[in-house]
């Protein structure tokens, strides 16, 4: 590269102009038909006020060390890895065989697609260059990212050459970036631009294997993982429209599943089970969702054990209620310094989406805050390995999950036959008796073999006693 380019993107100011009239690049910017038959675009959207009134949700909505798009762009906190943009977008490009201003001319063909994936006026500020040159510098950011964190690279060097980057950025910035660019529902750039810029670096599928790696580390639920491409030619017409929507939706494959879940369709369920059955859109009775137990401790006196799925089950959360005890099994789930982030820009998404029409995670943890209402609901749940904390403390834990809001909007029929099986076993009163008895007389071993012993001793006395009033006649 010529030191004049090196300027050029090294500097905020000075951007080339470019006469692109007449050409375009024609990319498919994220077109959906919503549920009236309608063609509508979809966009980017920005968090509603209403989430960000909720004093639980406090800063869980902005970026806290590097902006993408154009809704963060500029903040002053955020300018440390801003100035660093240009580094990492040579480094990006110096083994691509191409000069980084034809990255920029390919990018400047798609400007008004790329536009038109934000909210109609948050761009409005920026020129053609300006905006052009935010997404190939934010792009080429996301995808460098991406190659510095691939440690299963076969080629060391490209991970190595962002080593002065990190130095630049230190541990803690540098594994705080993750965070803000899969995770944040403002902080997203078009999946298109991201599309464009591999297919100029990559051969074939290097790109999307490289993108699919990166989040499969970011999944906290032990779920079983598809990357995108499995699901090319397989109905799914839509492409994602951003990392967090395709992070979003790996979330919700199961190749165990009942059904098979579709992404960017109406899924069935966020999981497979014989237990939880989508209902449909039909009206829906809330009668038949509204449950009396509110924790896991309530749940475990009433005799209901907890257990991590089976990894060979094709079944996923499953409830069985037995005579004296119930048995529910739940997929294993890691709580992290980034779970409330995640989720709670997961749950924005999903209440602002135009295109998915679904609240599978939504309804998960709705699911989720029902069973952990106190650090002993974390307690319990850690002891039988079905939740792994790395937040710190089981309080903490237990608050993520008090400080989450759905705002009531789930989809009650998701999990209503669950909670209804888990209901009823828990008013009944016969087997509320069972588990309080076996709970009293056989909490631990020693009374087991107490009882054995004492029922042994009993049992003894009786025949000696029988014999002894009616001795076997010896003729």
């Amino acid at each position: 590269m010529t030191r004049t380019n090196e300027a050029h993107w090294g500097s905020n100011n000075g951007i080339k102009n470019h006469n692109y009239a007449e050409r375009k690049i024609e990319i498919d910017a994220g077109k959906a038909w919503n549920e009236n038959g309608k063609f509508s675009k979809r966009r980017i959207k920005k968090v509603p006020p209403v989430l960000r009134k909720n004093e639980n949700n406090k800063g869980e909505y902005d970026p806290k060390v590097v902006s993408l798009g154009p809704y963060h762009h500029g903040k002053p906190e955020l300018q440390l890895v801003e100035s660093l943009k240009p580094m990492v977008a040579r480094l990006f490009v110096s083994d691509s065989n191409k000069d980084i201003d034809e990255f920029y001319e390919k990018v400047l063909l798609m400007v008004d697609e790329s536009r038109s994936c934000y909210d109609e006026g948050s761009t409005a500020t920026y020129t053609d260059d300006e905006f052009a040159r935010m997404m190939l510098l934010d792009g080429c950011f996301v995808l460098g990212m991406i190659e510095s964190f691939d440690v299963s690279d076969q080629k060391p060097t490209r991970r190595a050459k962002y080593d002065d980057v990190m130095t630049h950025l230190g541990v803690l910035v540098w594994y705080s970036i993750n965070s803000d660019m899969v995770f944040l529902l403002e902080n997203q750039l078009p999946f298109q631009v991201l599309e464009l810029l591999m297919s100029l670096k990559y051969k074939d599928d290097e790109g999307m294997t490289r993108i699919d790696a990166f989040l499969e580390i970011q999944i906290p639920w032990e779920l079983p993982f598809q990357i995108w491409n499995e699901t090319k030619g397989s109905g799914c017409e839509d492409k994602p429209l951003h990392i967090l929507q395709l992070f979003w939706t790996k979330l919700l494959l199961d190749p165990y599943a009942d059904e098979v879940n579709q992404p960017f369709h109406h899924l069935s369920s966020l999981r497979g089970s014989q237990r939880v059955k989508h209902k449909g859109k039909g009206k829906v009775n809330l009668k038949d969702y509204i449950h009396s137990f509110r924790s896991v401790t309530e749940l475990k006196a009433k005799g209901i054990h907890f257990r991590p799925i089976d990894s060979k089950s094709h079944k996923a959360i499953k409830f069985e209620s037995f005579w004296f005890y119930g048995s529910l099994e739940l997929p294993p789930f890691l709580v992290t310094p980034k779970t409330k982030t995640m989720l709670s820009n997961i749950i924005a998404y999903e209440l602002c989406s135009d295109s998915t029409n679904s609240l599978a995670i939504t309804s998960y943890v709705g699911f989720l805050k029902s069973l952990i209402d106190h650090p002993d609901d974390v307690k319990e749940l850690r002891s039988k390995h079905v939740l792994f904390n790395r937040l710190g403390s089981d309080e903490e834990v237990a608050n993520v999950y008090k400080e989450i809001s759905t705002f009531a909007i789930e989809d009650y029929g998701r999990y209503g036959d669950l909670t209804q099986s888990i209901e009823e076993h828990y008013k009944s009163k016969v087997k509320t008796w069972m588990a309080e008895f076996f709970h009293k007389h056989f909490s631990s071993p020693w009374t087991v073999v107490a009882f054995i012993a004492a029922s042994f001793m009993v049992a003894s006395s009786f025949i000696q006693s029988y014999f002894t009033a009616y001795p076997r006649s010896t003729d």
